[in-house]
């Protein structure tokens, strides 16, 4: 069971990989679909395309002990990948979410899994989700990690209010994308999207101490 369990983590870690380099490639050779049409180096700009990168990478990092596992050179990832993993899955379940729960309600759902959308705020989120709490090998985690589980929320949220509400679009900055700064009222938006990220730090790691962490092994 153990070991099915590592192949699935390793499967699903990889096309996790895989799909955002799709993504990024995609972006660079033909541009973006349904609310994401930017190209190059303006995709870097949204959260979405940066959740997703730091979730590849943690997947790519989780792959090394995928293998390592499988070689029997490892029981288990450490703590420590396991606390990168968690960071970068509460950051693309935020993509998800705001997607899913805020956006879709005013857009639709087809401008917002158009093309390589549905990557990046569909498949990947929920894959990254499925494997942290049920396939990858380690340790029970402290919710002390759902802190760290904040920082890429509140790195973004720092360089989106200065290119937004502080610079703004015509001194250099960005236009309020993501509409979060509408009526002037950007403090409710962060509170809600802090919140939001907290509570899915919370259940991704209760999710994974109660179904993964060698539990169904």
């Amino acid at each position: 069971m153990d070991k099915a369990l590592n192949v699935l983590s390793l499967i699903f870690n990889a096309l996790i990989f895989l799909f955002m380099v799709k993504c990024v490639v995609g972006f660079f050779r033909f541009g973006g679909r349904g609310n994401m049409q930017v190209s190059a180096a303006k995709i870097f700009r949204y959260f979405t395309v940066q959740s997703n990168i730091i979730m590849a990478l943690a997947a790519a990092l989780m792959l090394v002990y995928n293998v390592m596992i499988l070689a029997g050179a490892a029981a288990e990832a450490p703590c420590w990948v396991m606390t990168v993993k968690l960071v970068c899955t509460v950051a693309v379940m935020l993509t998800f979410s705001v997607v899913f729960f805020i956006f879709v309600p005013g857009t639709g759902v087809k401008p917002m899994i158009e093309g390589d959308n549905v990557f990046m705020h569909l498949v990947s989120p929920l894959m990254a989700a499925v494997t942290f709490v049920l396939f990858d090998r380690g340790p029970k985690l402290s919710y002390w990690g759902i802190l760290w589980g904040m920082l890429p929320t509140l790195l973004y949220a720092a360089l989106y209010y200065h290119m937004v509400m502080r610079r703004g679009e015509n001194n250099g900055g960005w236009e309020d994308f993501y509409r979060f700064n509408a009526n002037g009222r950007w403090y409710l938006a962060a509170a809600a999207i802090f919140i939001m990220t907290a509570l899915i730090g919370f259940l991704l790691t209760l999710g994974h101490d109660l179904l993964g962490a060698g539990v169904l092994a």
